[in-house]
């Protein structure tokens, strides 16, 4: 992407592609392709705003999503028989290189923070930022948003199970430390172990997959899967 008209549209041309630009380039989107993603992501993007779209919008929106399922359906076969460095057919490495097993359990809990939010009494007076938290308030810690901290991780919206030095907040930290934590960390690697021995193709099949509709704990309502 670039700026090459001599008097360019700034938002239309930069600030509001960019986004969509970095996160296509993540997903391993070929160059070719970018326009027509964009233009998916524009009509995706206008359908958070229902309260003044009209039919035709809506339109465009249902064919955009059903468009984008079927092309990353595709893209995720063509990475399964050509793998690439991108966040698509994660498995297929992981199930080349199974010591990475741990680091990807980590990543996991890390990316999708299974327990997004928690409570916490202050204990002695607090100065965080520009705010006091006084002893005895309760305050809520959004562990989704810390284990997404870019002063913490780099690029922390990018999937990377080779990922070093993942202090994620999962389990939360100090004496609040989750005591079922070596044994969910045993259950996920034992897991992965299995599913790769006895089913080293295994790849999503559809249809799109639902999400909680939870604040406090993340997680799909259901996976369907391709053995």
């Amino acid at each position: 992407m670039s700026l090459k008209e001599t008097n360019p549209e700034f938002i239309h041309d930069f600030a509001f592609p960019l986004p969509v630009m970095v996160i296509a380039d993540m997903l391993g989107v070929p160059q070719e392709d970018r326009n027509i993603f964009k233009r998916w992501s524009n009509s995706l993007a206008r359908l958070l705003d229902v309260t003044f779209l009209s039919e035709e919008q809506l339109d465009e929106g249902d064919l955009a999503a059903a468009e984008i399922r079927d092309y990353f359906r595709q893209q995720v076969r063509a990475r399964a028989r050509n793998p690439k460095e991108d966040i698509i057919e994660s498995y297929t490495l992981l199930h080349d290189q199974q010591e990475l097993i741990p680091s990807a359990v980590e990543e996991i809990l890390r990316y999708e923070s299974p327990v997004q939010v928690t409570n916490r009494t202050a204990g002695e007076d607090i100065l965080l930022g520009d705010t006091l938290i006084r002893r005895g308030q309760e305050v809520f810690l959004s562990l989704g948003a810390a284990n997404r901290d870019p002063a913490v991780f780099n690029d922390p919206d990018y999937f990377d199970i080779t990922r070093k030095k993942n202090r994620h907040l999962s389990f939360a930290t100090g004496p609040h430390f989750c005591i079922g934590a070596p044994l969910a960390r045993l259950e996920a690697i034992t897991a992965f172990q299995v599913l790769l021995k006895q089913y080293p193709a295994l790849r999503f099949s559809g249809p799109t997959p639902i999400w909680r509709n939870q604040i406090l704990f993340r997680g799909l309502e259901a996976l369907h899967v391709k053995l």
